[in-house]
Formats: C-alpha cells, sequence, structure tokens
C-alpha cells in the first residue's frame, strides 16, 4: 500500500469505490448529494487526512484526524472509511491504521469519534487498538474514545 495524494479526482475514485457500510454512514449523516457533500468536506480539511491505494492504484482506505478544542485543548476526532477493495488488504491496512492510532494516542490528549450501525463490526479492532466503547442514547450509534493521562468525563459525548 502507499498513501496517494489527496485531490478530487482521487476522493471521486475512492467514492466511488467506498465500502457499503461506510457508504451508508455517509448516506446518514449527508442525506443527499453524498458523493457531492463529502468530496466538499475534504477539500480543506487534509492535514492530518491519508488516502491508501494499493499495488493496482485501487483505493484502499481514506482517515485522519480533525483536531478540536473541546472538551480539551488537545483533542482530535479519529475517522477512517474504507473501499470495497478493503478486504484484500486487511492485515497491512490493520497495521498501517495502528501505526497512525499510535501516532495520534502520542499527539492528542483525548481522541474519539461515534461509529454508526453499519461499522459495528469495526468495534472489535478498534479495542484491539486501546480505544474505549461505550453505548449511548442512540442505539445506532457508539462512542469510542482514547484519553491520555487527563481525568475526563465522557458525559458530554455519550447523552
Amino acid at each position: 500500500m502507499r498513501e496517494g495524494e489527496i485531490n478530487k479526482k482521487n476522493l471521486k475514485k475512492f467514492i466511488k469505490n467506498i465500502s457499503k457500510a461506510d457508504y451508508l454512514e455517509l448516506k446518514h449523516y449527508f442525506k443527499k448529494d453524498i458523493k457531492k457533500r463529502f468530496i466538499n468536506s475534504l477539500t480543506d480539511k487534509i492535514e492530518e487526512t491519508y488516502l491508501l491505494f494499493d499495488d493496482n492504484n485501487k483505493p484502499v482506505a481514506l482517515g485522519g484526524a480533525y483536531k478540536v478544542s473541546y472538551p480539551y485543548k488537545n483533542a482530535a476526532q479519529l475517522w477512517l472509511l474504507t473501499s470495497k477493495n478493503q478486504a484484500k488488504h486487511k492485515i497491512s491496512l490493520f497495521k498501517y491504521v495502528k501505526g497512525k492510532v499510535e501516532k495520534y494516542k502520542n499527539t492528542f490528549d483525548f481522541s474519539y469519534n461515534y461509529i454508526f450501525k453499519s461499522n459495528f463490526k469495526a468495534l472489535k479492532w478498534l479495542k484491539k487498538l486501546g480505544f474505549t466503547i461505550e453505548k449511548i442514547e442512540n442505539d445506532d450509534f457508539r462512542f469510542f474514545y482514547y484519553k491520555k493521562g487527563i481525568d475526563n468525563d465522557t458525559r458530554n459525548f455519550t447523552d
């Protein structure tokens, strides 16, 4: 696998090949004009974003970390989307993502996100990566987080 440039052409290639589970999640958030809204949401947020391709130049995954200042000054919302092609590369993808997660764990005091029901299978490997998983009021989502040496109250996220 190799990292590719994040541009409209490659984002279009990725969204055309996105996994069904991740497409359902995007559909939940964007409702309509999913491809256009997805691409527009990423064009100015590439600082901590990576796009992976296999040796045949097929998209495998797109992910990263959005720096946020709430609830801590040094926090990030981590995310990952995969393509239909990811199953062929699950071991190398897991190793790559594990390296990124370790970097983010060292960089940020608090890392988190919500996972949509179409991706609940990923909860297993999120636990392997050291995240805590919490059930929230909305059964369509789970909250996952990692905290580094800070005392925190996650009620702001899970209510």
